[in-house]
């Protein structure tokens, strides 16, 4: 009875193994929490500064269902705090997101994931249903050998400026030495490192975001505004490995941020391109700055 349960606990891991491998690497974060500040920076048109803050989890949970087929769920949070406008408080912007999807096996080289992405996103002084959005993703992989693969897939969420949507492709590769890994899923991030040390890794990370965030503390009650985040990071990292957990540090800057609130809509729009775009800003942009990140992670190596 031990051994029938030990094998089939066994299993069980060789089929998450099988279905949740987004990159074909060898392992998966579970949970990660990440902390990034920047140093006190000016807006466009004052003297006025703030410091940015940022905070965000995740956590997935895979549920095996059989060697080909894996539902995923699990949730996102994040937390963004500043001074949004010189004639504003800090004030904070939060973002909960439920992952529902599914990972499938399709054949030996292909596999796709797929997940619906519903979200609660803004100041959260007050809930109505301006404050939720519905997006979702595909993202389908052929794996080439055990150290290459590359995906094409889409991203799409209705924002509130509108439906956003993200063409994706990426790739992964691991060296045959196992000490270089490369992983891309453009435009939305992209990563490579160096494992010098047994538990030491050295790396360089991009990382763009675009969100949207319900402001229900605006000071016109005619306008029902919003907050559209634009964030492209780029930094440099440490990590320390403890077991599963890893510990990493990082230090970068910011490219081309903007944190503006509008209350007109777009049709629709694509990284860097916002169709029949004609929104007037409600506040003034702080600019650019250094940024220090601190994150951990649980990984299953796998």
């Amino acid at each position: 009875m031990i051994h029938q349960r030990l094998r089939k606990h066994i299993l069980s891991i060789l089929f998450l193994c099988m279905a949740i491998e987004i990159h074909a690497q060898n392992y998966v974060d579970l949970f990660s929490v990440e902390y990034a500040g920047t140093p006190e920076v000016g807006f466009d048109s004052s003297d006025h500064t703030t410091s940015l803050k940022t905070l965000q989890t995740d956590l997935l949970i895979p549920l095996v269902v059989n060697a080909k087929t894996t539902v995923l769920t699990g949730l996102t949070y994040e937390m963004n705090s500043a001074s949004f406008d010189s004639n504003r408080k800090r004030e904070q912007l939060h973002g909960l997101t439920l992952k529902l999807g599914l990972h499938l096996k399709h054949d030996s080289i292909w596999s796709g994931t797929y997940f619906l992405l519903p979200k609660l996103a803004s100041d959260m002084q007050s809930i109505s249903n301006r404050d939720f959005q519905i997006g979702g993703a595909v993202l389908m992989k052929n794996t080439r050998s055990d150290h290459f693969n590359y995906s094409l897939g889409v991203y799409a969420n209705h924002e509130l400026f509108g439906w956003f949507v993200v063409p994706m492709i990426g790739f992964y590769y691991l060296n045959p030495t196992e000490k270089i890994e490369i992983k891309a899923t453009l435009p939305l991030m992209f990563d490579v490192n160096f494992n010098p040390w047994n538990r030491v890794k050295l790396g360089f990370n991009y990382k763009g975001q675009v969100r949207s965030y319900q402001m229900n503390t605006h000071t016109n009650p005619k306008l029902n505004p919003y907050m559209a985040k634009q964030s492209n990071e780029i930094y440099s990292y440490l990590v320390y490995k403890i077991n599963r957990i890893h510990l990493q540090f990082g230090v970068g800057h910011s490219l081309g941020r903007s944190y503006l609130m509008y209350n007109e809509k777009v049709q629709w729009a694509m990284p860097l391109v916002y169709f029949d775009d004609a929104r007037t800003s409600l506040n003034s942009s702080f600019q650019d700055s250094w940024l220090i990140k601190f994150s951990s992670f649980y990984r299953f190596r796998l």
